[in-house]
């Protein structure tokens, strides 16, 4: 019989490590450029490390803060950033952390994962995200609502049981609470995809108008 091993005091570095690059990152901003899209090949990966829930999770509030730090660059002229760059950097993000949301077991990070979609589409500019890439992350939160009422449902069921207790009763309070979290959140990226359309067609049309006045 073959034994694994896991060494939870490795696990535990690994988390606090990850934890403080995104301080790191939350501190320097375009500071961190430098060292951005190191740390983006290092993170994304991450998303499906499924051997600590907080490596998962420390990667997951990375992505938004590294786009952010490489747009606050761009803007400030630091050498190699652009839009071109942030653009490489959300098609390089978008589809693992889809990928990763729709395997992930845990509820709390689940929304999380959704929290960090709706900043990544808030900070998205014209031209960064395609239909395919949102259709795919609608999809996703379809799938991810579905499976919501289907644990609903089996709370339900367990709550009428005879044998239901008090210890169980918090349990299910709890995991109610962590599923309104996820509707929340699922919320608030249909809400910020809304926004990102309405602010590219205000451009569109600002654009359109420039150009009409100098004609």
């Amino acid at each position: 019989m073959q034994v694994l091993a896991i060494r939870t005091s490795s696990l535990e570095e690994k988390a606090t490590a990850c934890n403080m690059i995104v301080c790191y990152i939350d501190e320097l901003k375009e500071g961190f450029f430098p060292y951005v899209k190191e740390v983006t090949d290092l993170m994304v990966p991450l998303l499906k490390f499924y051997f600590h829930e907080d490596v998962r999770r420390a990667a997951v509030s990375a992505l938004p803060q590294l786009l952010r730090s490489a747009q606050d660059a761009a803007e400030k002229g630091v050498s190699g950033a652009s839009k071109e760059f942030t653009t490489q950097m959300v098609t390089f993000m978008w589809d693992p952390l889809i990928a990763a949301l729709r395997k992930e077991p845990e509820t709390d990070l689940a929304a999380s994962m959704l929290d960090s979609l709706a900043e990544i589409v808030n900070l998205c500019e014209p031209g960064q995200l395609s239909s395919q890439q949102v259709e795919s992350a609608f999809a996703t939160f379809g799938s991810i609502l579905q499976a919501a009422e289907v644990r609903r449902s089996q709370r339900s069921k367990r709550a009428a049981a005879e044998d239901f207790d008090e210890e169980e009763e918090e349990a299910l309070a709890a995991e109610n609470e962590a599923e309104e979290e996820l509707y929340d959140q699922v919320s608030c990226c249909f809400c910020a995809e809304a926004s990102r359309q309405q602010r590219h067609q205000a451009r569109s049309t600002n654009a359109t108008l420039s150009i009409s006045a100098m004609l």
